[in-house]
Formats: C-alpha cells, sequence, structure tokens
C-alpha cells in the first residue's frame, strides 16, 4: 500500500516555518506575552495566508488565521517553560513514522533531500521550526494525557468496511530487490571521479571472467557500508519510490527495473556514484488482502494499517478539543495585543 504523500509534520512545518523571514521593520500584527514577549508580523500573518491558500487549507478570515498562529505560540512557550525539548533524532524519526512503510528503508540522507525537495525550506531550518512543533505536541499529550489514553482502536466490523470501501488504494506497486557494488562520486573532482568509473569497469571484468563472487567484490570495494557485509543486499525499491528516484536519477530506475530476476548489469550511473547491480527479486503490481504485509518483509499488515490511520483520525480530533482548552487557559493569563489596524 504505497500511496506517497506529504507527512502531516512536513505540512505543519509549512505553516509555521514564516517566522524565520520575519523582517524587523514590517508592522505588527500581534504581541504574545505568557512568559515572554514575542511579536507576529503582519509579513509572517500574510505568508500564512499564501501557504494556507497553497495548500488548499480553508480559510475563514484574516483574523481566524491570527488567532491560530497566536495559540501556537502560547503552546510554544508553554512547552519551554516546562523544559520540553525535542532533538535531531526525534525529529528524523517522526517523519520516518509518518511515512509509513516508505520510511522504514529510507536513508537520513535520502529523507532530507526528500523534505527539501518537497517543503522548498532547508533542512536545517525546516528541523529547527519541526523540533518547536513537535515540543508543543509532547507538552499537550503531557496535559491532557488522560484523553489520548481513552482512545480505543476501531472494531473488527470498521475495519472490514474501511478495507471494502477503499480495497482499490490498498496495493503495492512495481517492485525489484538487488544487491550493489557501488562507488560513491559525491564531492570528488572529476579526476577522481574518472578513475573511479574505471575501477568499476575493472571490477565489472573480474566478475564477468570469474575472479572473484560478487559477495567477495562487494566487501572488498563497494562504498555502501550498510549493504556491504549483506552480499550487497539493499532490499527492495520501489517504482514509485520519488524520494529514492530524486536522489538516484531516473536513469538508474529505469536500467535496474529493465533487469531479469538474477541478472547483473553492466556499470550505471546514477546522481551518486556508480554501481553494478544484481537482481534478486522483481514483484508485480498487486493488490493487498486485509491480512497482507503492506511491503514485502514487513510486519505491518493492511489490517494493522487501516487500524493505525483510525487511531490517527482519532487522535486528531482529541488533539483539537485539547488545544482548544488548552490555550482558552493560556489566554487568560498572557498579555496578547491584536493591532487591528495594522491588518487592514
Amino acid at each position: 500500500m504505497m500511496i506517497k504523500r506529504l507527512p502531516f509534520l512536513c505540512i505543519l512545518i509549512l505553516l509555521s516555518i514564516t517566522a524565520l523571514a520575519a523582517q524587523v521593520m514590517d508592522k505588527t500584527a500581534a504581541t504574545v506575552n505568557l512568559y515572554k514577549p514575542e511579536i507576529i508580523t503582519v509579513k509572517q500573518l500574510e505568508q500564512r495566508i499564501d501557504q494556507l491558500q497553497a495548500l488548499m487549507q480553508p480559510i475563514t478570515s484574516k483574523k481566524q488565521v491570527l488567532e491560530d498562529m497566536i495559540s501556537e505560540v502560547l503552546l510554544k512557550q508553554a512547552a519551554e517553560k516546562e523544559g520540553i525539548f525535542v532533538s535531531d533524532t526525534e525529529v528524523i524519526m517522526a517523519i520516518k513514522q509518518q511515512m509509513g512503510p516508505e520510511g522504514v528503508n529510507i536513508t537520513n540522507d535520502q529523507l532530507k533531500t526528500f523534505v527539501t525537495q518537497q517543503t522548498g525550506i532547508p533542512w536545517a531550518a525546516y528541523v529547527k521550526q519541526a523540533k518547536e512543533q513537535l515540543a508543543i505536541n509532547n507538552y499537550i499529550k503531557m496535559k491532557k494525557s488522560k484523553d489520548f489514553d481513552n482512545i480505543k482502536p476501531p472494531p473488527e466490523s470498521e475495519i472490514q468496511d474501511i478495507f471494502n470501501e477503499n480495497s482499490h488504494l490498498f496495493l503495492n506497486p512495481e517492485m525489484v530487490r538487488f544487491s550493489q557494488i557501488f562507488r560513491d562520486t559525491r564531492n570528488l573532482s572529476p579526476l577522481d571521479k574518472r578513475q573511479a568509473r574505471d575501477l568499476m569497469y575493472e571490477i565489472l571484468r573480474d566478475l564477468e571472467n570469474g575472479v572473484a563472487t560478487f559477495e567477495k567484490l562487494v566487501i572488498k570495494y563497494s562504498d555502501d557500508t550498510q549493504s556491504r557485509y549483506q552480499g550487497g543486499d539493499v532490499g527492495y525499491l520501489q517504482r514509485n519510490d520519488m524520494a529514492s528516484q530524486s536522489l538516484l536519477g531516473k536513469n538508474f530506475f529505469d536500467k535496474v527495473f529493465a533487469l531479469k530476476t538474477g541478472e547483473t548489469s553492466r556499470v550505471i550511473e546514477s546522481n551518486i556514484g556508480y554501481h553494478i547491480v544484481k537482481v534478486t527479486e522483481k514483484l508485480s503490481k498487486r493488490f493487498l488482502e486485509l491480512d497482507d504485509p503492506v511491503s514485502p518483509g514487513a510486519k505491518e499488515t493492511v489490517r494493522d494499517r487501516i487500524v493505525a490511520l483510525k487511531l490517527l483520525e482519532k487522535q486528531q480530533i482529541v488533539l483539537q478539543k485539547a488545544v482548544d482548552e488548552l490555550v482558552k487557559v493560556m489566554k487568560q493569563d498572557a498579555e496578547i495585543v491584536i493591532y487591528e489596524r495594522n491588518l487592514e
């Protein structure tokens, strides 16, 4: 069930990244002070509205968008006051988790490339805002833990109904599993890159002449440390994996998927280096049953995925209610000034 989507966390960061672009001389839309003064500028407000429109999110009014931004500032300050902070590792884990099975095998470098291309936001800026958003989420769950603990999974009848109504969406795309010998050419000079290419052709000749096995050549030459001691096995590559295709290039994808099971490629150039690929398994696109794994080798089944998505839906409802309740109390303690004239 591989439906590519921008993770929910990415959308949240897109909506909060405007704070980085504030201009010192910009007009003030509002000031917020729960325990320290903070300014929301008109420019930030307008950028938020533009981003909501680009994401086709409903907008009732400029004033309501500003109220939502004020709520975010209050929650952020409350999380800081409670000493709630989030690490880079937690950000990466959160994004991968929200990507579902696509996030299981993606490397951190691939994730950074994917997020940067999808959002247009530099990774460092994205992580900074992600930390704030996750800290807010952790604060809300801490304060309203009982409400979240009371969320129950859907009954079997509901799981079956959801599957029957959406069975056309539960599918695995075309996949190929392969092993590789890889030489990384990123950050190499033109001369070093040519030498890496020449080495790969020497390795190919040794392989074709039976001088050494594929597995031994992997251990001796491959730069892929994750697969080096697994015979070069990198797992399954999905035909619709846009993150990997962006990293490796369409040329690499086309040549790998054109190989037959058991076939070894010539030297293939990708965006990141040179590869000699051996295909070990090919899987055609197919629809999944309720208790099928969502991807080959995965422990999560379609049933598990439905339960997880339904729980997430319920969590979002509880989350919104929790936000409304917490912000209502905070507004009584905070100093908030809205500059109506500047909003005209």
